[in-house]
């Protein structure tokens, strides 16, 4: 496995950026695994990485109880999003006889993935990607991911790098570059208003 790559989600913007340069990376025939406790924004990445892809967003949603959904219409199809929670991952049956094939054409996201992994490691011959959603002090969330080697060599994994490397996002302060391109609109517009004087610390350097 590769060495894994950190990237903070302080926003919504930042999570589309994560899942735009994942669903570049992603080929027919990957697995990835999703971790994180209830709420940790599992599903959300999911909607997004299929929105990269070109799916219809309309038709991701949470596979808790159908346990898995596929999702046609993208680059990759079928896009397979399984949901692991009630699941034993004690025998492959309870994956064959959701239909799902292993080796099949299309991509698969498994949430709840650490409940599955081993038996994925005797169903498959590589080894899944994995990914980690946790909560951020700030409200965010971080993304710990994991590759097989194989991926370091794929067309846009230098962007993932570079994405876990940068840390702020585009636009920090802000909470988006939208957000601040509206600031230095009403800046440079000569609309902008503070609730207090202009004192000179305000110009210091």
């Amino acid at each position: 496995m590769t060495p894994s790559l950190s990237v903070h989600l302080a926003t919504l913007d930042a999570t589309d950026r994560l899942a735009r340069t994942l669903a570049a990376l992603i080929a027919p025939g990957d697995v990835v695994l999703l971790s994180g406790e209830l709420g940790a924004g599992k599903t959300t990445l999911v909607r997004a990485i299929a929105g990269a892809i070109g799916i219809d967003t309309r038709q991701v949603s949470s596979p808790t109880f159908t346990v898995m959904n596929e999702y046609t219409g993208g680059r990759i199809d079928p896009l397979v999003h399984i949901d692991a929670y009630r699941l034993d991952g004690a025998d492959e049956n309870e994956l064959l006889e959701l239909g799902w094939e292993a080796d099949g054409p299309g991509a698969a996201f498994v949430e709840w993935g650490e409940k599955v992994e081993a038996l994925l490691g005797a169903m498959r011959s590589d080894e899944p990607a994995r990914i980690v959603l946790e909560h951020a002090d700030d409200g965010g969330r971080t993304a710990t991911l994991r590759f097989p080697d194989a991926w370091a060599g794929r067309p846009g994994f230098e962007a993932l790098a570079a994405l876990a490397e940068t840390g702020d996002p585009p636009g920090f302060p802000f909470a988006s570059e939208r957000e601040q391109w509206a600031d230095l609109y009403r800046w440079f517009g000569e609309s902008y208003r503070v609730s207090r004087p202009i004192e000179q610390a305000d110009l210091d350097d």
